[in-house]
């Protein structure tokens, strides 16, 4: 990025500096934001799936200790890479064109955020059992502190110009990064300031709730998660106290029958409604905004309508593709740490059966979501294509209207091809990985960091984007997935047993034995010859 900056741009020095002080302040903030889900969401729910919590609260600890002790440790990686990106956040000081005082709200609101995420990480994972609850919990509470409320204070501004406040944005930490990079010399710093005093202190404050709630909660909820709650049955009763889990056994006992594995993901680990309960307030929030698109008043006013429901809808996607890296994960790395994998391939299921099973279990799971994604491409494409579209008053309408028509039209085709590559890599690094969250971390590493890496790069290029920056980004993402996919699919054809059974396989161990064993093949042959 910096040498992009200094040398590949056209611009001058200070916005030269601006410009990659925006670009490293960005990914700071999204590795900040992310560092709750990824390192403190699995916490306290690994304790209680190993039983172990309990063996604590037989010490002299209390629930203080506990969850202090838990954030403390599976935070210090997080708060330890966040301070390493510190001095490559204050090289564009050297450039000129950006003061020390906007490195330093910058470094407040990074640090803010950070504990943010860690304290709704650990409040989940102490109210939760399951590592991929305590996951989407955090990721929605996330989203809705950090896209929502400035939706909803656009909305609300929008509506109520007269008495208007900033209460709404002040929640999001998104509102208090706009204001810390904005350079005082060009920017309102009245309105900056009084940003920053109400929405750093609301969002510690949020911080503080959350730990001080899980601190509470502890004590009393995790022996309702881990014990068995006996169900009355009236004087008479021969029926299943469960119908829905006894209707899915009846109703997918076809697929029992030609993909067992595949039955095995549906039935018995279904997804329990978590993905539909973070899509419904998005597909509110979208159905909202691109209303407004179509039937708002000013023209105006139409396109940043119309360009909340493209945000909202690039978020349903990443959050299908993310619920379907954990389930992806979760379902061969249970059966692996378990021991069932191998059980079921004693029983003859080979590794065809495991993989086509996997992506059927999958794929049933998450074909509405996946047709909702279709649908919201497909709406925004109309409104585009709809006469005085929303984008018609925008100043650069055309070179936007050009990249969101590519972008819609590749993610409709790349929809297919992200599935399978997902669901590819998430079941290589589930057998290779010793935990669920170095498996998930591997796979999002591999199938959606690089696109989620290049958005803010395209974004803040500060050039017009168009239809080929849409094209190349496109591409550079397919290659650079594609690329892992390839591994993955070769890891999973030649060293599926070997994963199986908790065994190392490495490609070039593997490509080394193919070419000794073609070497020796060809001796065999020349000898028979002769």
């Amino acid at each position: 990025m910096l040498i992009y900056a200094v040398i590949g741009t056209g611009l001058q020095i200070n916005p030269r500096a601006d410009f990659v002080f925006g670009v490293i302040a960005s990914i700071a903030f999204a590795y900040a934001l992310l560092a709750g889900p990824l390192h403190t969401a699995d916490s306290l729910t690994f304790e209680k799936r190993e039983g172990t919590l309990g063996l604590l609260f037989l010490t002299d600890l209390r629930g203080f200790d506990i969850i202090l002790g838990k954030l403390t440790a599976s935070s210090l990686q997080a708060v330890y890479g966040l301070i390493a990106i510190f001095p490559i956040l204050a090289l564009p000081l050297l450039f000129g064109g950006v003061t020390f005082g906007q490195f330093g709200r910058v470094v407040l609101v990074l640090f803010v955020t950070l504990i943010l995420s860690l304290t709704l990480g650990v409040f989940w994972s102490s109210v939760t059992r399951e590592f991929r609850t305590a996951l989407t919990a955090t990721l929605a509470s996330l989203f809705v502190l950090t896209f929502v409320t400035i939706g909803a204070d656009w909305f609300w501004k929008y509506w109520r110009p007269p008495t208007a406040t900033d209460w709404l944005a002040a929640l999001s930490p998104v509102n208090s990064l706009i204001y810390a990079l904005d350079d005082p010399r060009r920017a309102n710093l009245s309105q900056a300031r009084r940003a920053l005093e109400i929405g750093l202190p609301v969002q510690a404050g949020i911080a503080a709730t959350a730990l001080l709630a899980a601190c509470i909660l502890l004590p009393r909820c995790w022996q309702d998660l881990t014990t068995p709650v006996a169900v009355a049955r009236p004087e008479g009763f021969r029926g299943s106290t469960h119908p829905l889990v006894g209707w899915r056994h009846v109703h997918w006992q076809h697929l029992m029958e030609t993909q067992p594995y595949g039955w095995l993901v549906r039935v018995v680990r279904p997804l329990r409604g978590n993905l539909m309960m973070l899509l419904v307030p998005l597909l509110v929030v979208f159905g909202v905004a691109y209303g407004f698109s179509i039937v708002g008043g000013t023209n105006s006013s139409r396109w940043p309508a119309f360009m909340i429901a493209s945000g909202v809808a690039y978020v349903a996607h990443q959050l299908v593709k993310f619920q379907l890296a954990v389930a992806a994960t979760s379902s061969l790395g249970s059966d692996r740490s378990s021991g069932g994998l191998e059980l079921l391939m004693v029983a003859g299921l080979e590794r065809k059966d495991f993989l086509d099973g996997l992506r059927r279990g999958i794929g049933i799971q998450f074909r509405t979501a996946l047709l909702i994604l279709l649908a919201l491409n497909f709406l925004l494409l109309a409104a585009m294509a709809s006469n005085g579209g929303p984008l018609q008053a925008f100043s650069r309408g055309s070179s936007i209207q050009g990249f969101c028509v590519v972008a819609l039209l590749g993610g409709v085709v790349a929809l297919g091809f992200d599935f399978s590559m997902i669901i590819s890599i998430g079941a290589r690094h589930a057998l290779r990985a010793s935990s669920a969250y170095q498996a998930l971390r591997d796979t999002l590493l591999r199938s959606l960091a690089p696109g989620w890496l290049l958005v803010p790069f395209l974004l803040l290029t500060g050039g017009e984007p168009g239809a080929r920056g849409a094209f190349v980004f496109l591409f550079v993402s397919m290659v650079i997935t594609g690329f892992f996919y390839g591994r993955a699919t070769v890891d999973l054809d030649h060293g599926f047993k070997t994963l199986a059974s908790g065994l190392p396989f490495d490609t070039d161990d593997w490509a080394m034995r193919r070419s000794f064993q073609r070497s020796a093949m060809t001796d065999v042959r020349r000898y028979e010859r002769r």
